[in-house]
């Protein structure tokens, strides 16, 4: 594939890359996992902000789908608390939840709102937004699935305007990982969209390290799209140049407790009663 669009949406703000091929496969997060630290992905692993964003607004007798389940991390923690399911189109990642005693099931989620239309009271999609292209289904089947009165608990990367603020050529935020940049903004208006109501934002995630926020806030201005390990002399010459104005930018965006350098966005999405 030569060529790689990034479309913005001029009513909401909502940007994807373009064509819809892009997205990674079961295949492709297979191998992508077993890169990964284990423990991020694997049941009994780190408790990441947005799960315990998740966790804290589901109450014992909730009945909670986890919607992008993988090997059930954090549907063992919501099982932890009450009746709780997962749906995942990976069957490898199925397979693992299940030999953990999870209740996790290998479907789309049109597949499953089909089968189960309003059957719980909270669905969970914690970073899964990001990897979805038609959003238009996804949104109308997590809405199919939760009942009137029902939660939508929604965490996606934070890009205003990039990743944690000005990572554009972040690898894990690029196709074929993710393929929809997601802010405040674009979800706000999507949650318009669809005719669900925000009864909850949050920032979490940040910001980073100091030193690690200006190299990102000055590797953006100076335009340079290689990875920190593989940068040439040419990239660290542009990179020195526009230091000192990085330096002040990100002390700026301290200053000011910028939302930009955030890594994640969390949303709770109330489904109005008929």
């Amino acid at each position: 594939m030569d060529t790689v669009t990034l479309y913005r949406c001029e009513d909401t703000g909502y940007r994807f890359f373009h064509p819809p091929t892009l997205a990674g496969e079961a295949a492709f997060y297979d191998k992508f996992w077993a890169l990964e630290n284990p423990t991020i992905h694997r049941p009994n692993g780190v408790l990441r902000d947005d799960w315990q964003f998740a966790l804290q607004r589901i109450r014992p007798g909730d009945k909670v789908i986890d919607v992008g389940c993988a090997e059930g991390a954090f549907l063992e923690h919501a099982s932890n608390v009450t009746n709780a399911e997962g749906i995942d189109e990976n069957e490898e990642g199925c397979r693992i939840a299940q030999s953990r005693g999870l209740k996790a099931n290998c479907a789309s989620v049109t597949e499953y709102a089909d089968a189960r239309p309003q059957a719980f009271d909270v669905v969970v999609a914690s970073q899964v937004l990001e990897h979805i292209y038609d959003v238009a289904e996804f949104m109308t089947g997590l809405k199919r699935l939760v009942a009137a009165g029902g939660r939508i608990i929604i965490s996606v990367p934070n890009n205003q305007p990039y990743y944690a603020g000005w990572s554009k050529y972040e690898p894990l935020n690029n196709p074929p990982h993710h393929i929809g940049l997601w802010n405040e903004k674009s979800l706000f208006m999507m949650a318009d969209h669809f005719g669900l109501t925000v009864e909850e934002f949050e920032y979490l995630g940040g910001p980073d390290r100091f030193p690690l926020q200006v190299y990102r806030r000055t590797a953006h201005l100076a335009d340079v799209t290689r990875a920190p390990n593989q940068l040439k002399l040419g990239d660290w010459l542009r990179i020195a140049v526009a230091t000192p104005l990085g330096l002040l930018l990100t002390i700026k965006e301290r200053i000011l407790r910028s939302k930009c350098n955030y890594a994640y966005v969390s949303v709770v999405l109330g489904r109005p009663i008929d």
